[in-house]
């Protein structure tokens, strides 16, 4: 139908019209059953103020039903994406914090899983500072990122965290102390091969793989400033203390004492009774050694020694003339 009305143009002497052959739908003879008419507007480079712009324009036509007309461009699908962002943002992250807090919860005490989420909120919350900075939008790219700061973050305070609870000592800083020194060159170790192996994408020319470098680098950095700095100040602070540990340890240790006693004890009782020796003439008296003090009132009667109660028994003898 739309080559036969075109070729009637061209019998009367028109020429040209060919690109909107897809535009007209030819009905009876020479006249057109439907026609589409482009119309082409400026958009603003603004995605947001776009989307509001596109807004407007569809409630303008929502007011002539009559007229099946819509409003599209590519890129209102990125400026819907933006002007929901924000709020998607703060659903996505809130629900991805949440789940950091109750994972760390299940395996260290309420304090560290608190400390931790903490931290890492921060973390998001200070890249965020930065988008801003950096004249970059919360995008998806950019979401996505703060995303992954949450997961990489978190692993510098949690290995601190838990080194901090095995590690021996009455205190908290004897604690502290203790775990920057078993952990602390490991998670220096490990921050500095992640920033290694991201490290190329700095010299990437795509837009996306420049901003996910910027974000990377400086989550590793923020994480690891958090992981040796921050948090081991907290704890020293406020960090909790296993008192529960010290009191079994102290039952143990009482208990190995007791045995260690009683063992002395016996072994007392028995090297006493070979020392124990029947009084002349039924008197019970009891010679004592230096090793046994332990007795019982009842025999811990001092007497004399054989020789001296011997002596008092037998009268002097007079001498011999």
């Amino acid at each position: 139908g739309n080559r036969r009305s075109l070729m009637s143009i061209e019998m009367d002497g028109v020429n040209g019209g060919r690109e909107f052959a897809a535009d007209i739908q030819a009905g009876d003879g020479e006249v057109a059953a439907e026609s589409r008419i482009w119309f082409f507007v400026a958009m603003s480079t603004d995605n947001t103020v776009a989307w509001r712009e596109y807004a407007k324009m569809s409630a303008v036509l929502a007011l002539e039903p009559a007229i099946q007309a819509s409003v599209y461009n590519f890129k209102y699908e990125f400026a819907y994406c933006d002007m929901m962002m924000p709020l998607f943002g703060l659903k996505n992250l809130g629900m991805a914090a949440a789940t950091i807090f109750i994972v760390v919860y299940l395996f260290l005490p309420f304090s560290i899983a608190v400390i931790s989420t903490f931290t890492v909120v921060c973390i998001d919350v200070i890249l965020l500072g930065l988008i801003s900075v950096a004249g970059m939008s919360l995008n998806t790219i950019t979401l996505v990122t703060l995303l992954l700061a949450l997961a990489l973050a978190i692993d510098y305070s949690c290995h601190i965290g838990h080194a901090y609870v095995v590690a021996p000592g009455r205190t908290r800083i004897e604690k502290t102390t203790r775990a920057i020194a078993d952990i602390g060159f490991s998670i220096i170790n490990a921050a500095g091969s992640t920033l290694l192996g991201t490290l190329f994408l700095a010299a990437s020319q795509s837009p996306v793989f420049r901003i996910f470098f910027l974000l990377i680098w400086s989550t590793i950095f923020l994480g690891l400033i958090s992981g040796m700095a921050f948090v081991p100040v907290v704890l020293s602070l406020i960090g909790p203390l296993n008192h529960d540990d010290e009191e079994d340890d102290d039952e143990s240790a009482h208990g190995k004492i007791a045995k260690l006693t009683g063992r002395g004890s016996r072994r007392s009782s028995v090297s006493s009774s070979s020392t124990v020796s029947v009084a002349h003439a039924g008197a019970q008296t009891t010679r004592w050694t230096d090793d046994v003090d332990s007795l019982d009132e009842e025999f811990h009667t001092p007497s004399k020694s054989h020789d001296t109660q011997q002596a008092a028994q037998w009268p002097k003898q007079q001498p011999m003339l």
